[in-house]
């Protein structure tokens, strides 16, 4: 079958012919439009620029992967429903201290190139070598759109990178740049050097895995397996209703979620970490090796629900459904309070230095073990008078049928039992 190549009119652009208007790999029709080019003095960065954006346009039937290999630039991708084309506009630029003529002379060394791998498109840009040595410097920002079903994969050494509405799937990564994806689906695997990640609007993700070394990651109202990592830099997951999984892991920077789903395990080397209002699906693992950790309107959406809560510096303060529990802290009071819906198996509450306080629901069942070396115990009524020796104070008192087992322990502090 005969492909055309639809030439829009726009006015003062220059068509460029190949192969007869038709550029064809593996069935994928292209065009090119060159725009003039068009030069400004004295741009902010220093000396004068020179900018051109070549236009092209591929019939998508072929196309399974959009692959677009970048250099300095941003990349911005729209899916754009009820098409099957894909419509690339490359702006190229060029600064330096040579006069605006001069650099505008340049730009058609500067080339954006396409070929097909299989099922794969693959855009990628290049410039002489010896750009760089006269200290030019050259970008290829990419605006494109697509069919929503289209994959990406997309990369730059330094520059931004934005998708919205794939469904697909997509790999973008960039060295130095920003990342910010929307209303996609599929698995979305995104990183950078350095930069911040933004994951907005996609609940019906399958998985989303966003690693920075340098820079905050923002997970708002998505959904699926959710991975997230930084170096250093807050980690915030919001209103994940539909997550089967959060895994969220900061080195130093805090680490937060806010009404979050499924299993979750949230920790931060140097920083606090927090969960609220969430619906947690087998367990909640939260650590700090310096910080704070605070969970709270914790409901449990299955039968067992496993809590555990350390941290080296800091307090730990629990609130919520659970059937086994734990709360450590080396430097700091910690403080759990356990709902009725769920029967509690076990719970250890500790701490080296601080007080240690479990308020237990009155249909509770327990045999709780208190102790303290420096401190007082309060729990409501023993089995006989606290016992002490060389170890410190200890004391058992028996809660309803005496199922569970609880110790609430501190080196330094008050042993608190509570029941409501």
């Amino acid at each position: 079958m005969r492909l055309r190549c639809y030439i829009p009119a726009i006015a003062g652009a220059v068509v460029l012919a190949m192969a007869g208007c038709n550029a064809v790999h593996n069935n994928v029709s292209r065009q090119i439009v060159i725009m003039p080019s068009t030069g400004n003095a004295n741009t902010a960065t220093g000396g004068n620029e020179a900018t051109e954006t070549v236009q092209k346009t591929f019939i998508a039937a072929k196309v399974v992967t959009l692959q677009v290999d970048g250099q300095v630039g941003s990349i911005a991708v729209q899916a754009r429903p009820g098409t099957e084309e894909i419509h690339i506009e490359a702006g190229k630029s060029i600064r330096g201290s040579d006069s605006v003529e001069q650099l505008k002379a340049l730009l058609p060394a500067i080339t954006v190139s396409s070929s097909m791998t299989g099922s794969s498109l693959i855009l990628s840009s290049a410039y002489p070598a010896d750009y760089s040595k006269r200290n030019l410097n050259v970008s290829v920002s990419y605006i494109i759109t697509v069919p929503p079903r289209i994959a990406l994969n997309l990369r730059s050494a330094s520059g931004a990178i934005m998708f919205s509405g794939i469904h697909g799937g997509v790999k973008a990564h960039t060295e130095f740049g920003n990342l910010d994806a929307r209303e996609s689906t599929g698995d979305l695997e995104l990183s950078t050097s350095s930069g911040y990640i933004k994951i907005a609007d996609s609940p019906e993700a399958t998985s989303i895995n966003a690693k920075t070394d340098f820079g905050a990651i923002d997970i708002q109202n998505s959904g699926g397996r959710i991975d997230a990592d930084t170096n250093s830099g807050t980690v915030t997951a919001t209103n994940l209703p539909l997550a089967k999984s959060l895994t969220l892991h900061s080195d130093f920077g805090n680490v937060s979620v806010t009404n979050g789903s499924g299993s979750i395990d949230a920790s931060s080397d140097s920083g606090t970490v927090s969960v609220t209002n969430s619906a947690v699906s087998d367990s909640l693992v939260m650590k700090s090796d310096y910080g704070a950790l605070d969970a709270s309107g914790i409901s449990g959406r299955t039968e067992a629900i496993k809590v555990d809560m350390q941290t080296k510096s800091g307090s730990a303060t629990f609130n919520g459904d659970v059937t086994d529990l734990l709360v450590h802290s080396e430097f700091g009071s910690v403080n759990a309070t356990v709902s009725n819906k769920h029967a509690l198996r076990s719970a250890d509450l500790h701490t080296s230095s601080g007080s240690s306080q479990l308020t237990l629901p009155s249909s509770a069942s327990a045999t709780v073990a208190a102790s303290t070396s420096s401190g007082h115990i309060d729990v409501p009524g023993g089995l006989a008078s606290p016992s002490s020796n060389e170890d410190g104070t200890q004391q058992t008192v028996i809660v309803g049928g005496g199922v569970a087992k609880v110790k609430i322990s501190t080196g330094y502090g008050d042993a608190i039992l509570k029941t409501e």
